[in-house]
């Protein structure tokens, strides 16, 4: 409980701002979750159909985001939906405090799947009208894989960045400088 307790304070801070430079190079999903998955800040919002259809409720991610989370490592997977999800442990010393989820966006690849989901079906088990499914499912993000790769390590830094004020106190900030110049200039 101390754990969650510390990470939750540390999100108080205006966690927007000091990655806000970051941020501008992708307009991908990027929040920061619980171990139990409970959505506990969220840098850029995931798309409504993940937050509608595939998400038990708002507050919660999804079951595929969760099955990566319960096996305590992060991951890059492809969803039943097709979209690409990263997760990435924030670690306190060697234990999983949170998890950067990022992504949901379909790959040039994966990117037909969109066309194959069955809306109605979909529709029926959240009780959601058909015509708002379909409209969260044809908002979603197709990119292109370098784009993917790119928002791939901007989670990573950012759990990184995270655990590293855990770990040694939240004045990380020059430390934080040099590696935010190194990322924005790729």
């Amino acid at each position: 409980m101390k754990r969650k307790k510390k990470i939750e304070d540390m999100l108080t801070a205006d966690y927007y701002s000091r990655y806000s430079g970051l941020l501008a190079l992708s307009d991908f999903s990027i929040m920061i979750v619980d171990p139990e998955g409970k959505i506990l800040y969220e840098f850029i919002p995931s798309p409504d159909f993940c937050k509608y259809v595939c998400q038990s409720d708002q507050h919660t991610v999804c079951r595929a985001c969760m099955d990566c989370i319960n096996s305590g490592r992060g991951d890059t997977f492809v969803c039943p939906n097709g979209l690409k999800n990263v997760v990435v442990p924030i670690l306190d010393g060697d234990t999983p405090a949170a998890y950067v989820i990022g992504g949901r966006v379909y790959s040039r690849e994966t990117e037909y799947q969109k066309f194959m989901l069955d809306i109605s079906k979909l529709a029926g088990q959240k009780q959601l009208d058909a015509e708002f499914v379909a409209k969260t499912c044809s908002m979603l993000k197709t990119a292109e894989q370098n784009k993917i790769d790119a928002h791939e390590q901007l989670c990573t830094y950012i759990a990184q960045s995270i655990s590293r004020s855990l770990t040694h106190g939240t004045q990380a900030g020059q430390m934080q400088s040099i590696e935010k110049d190194m990322l924005e200039k790729k």
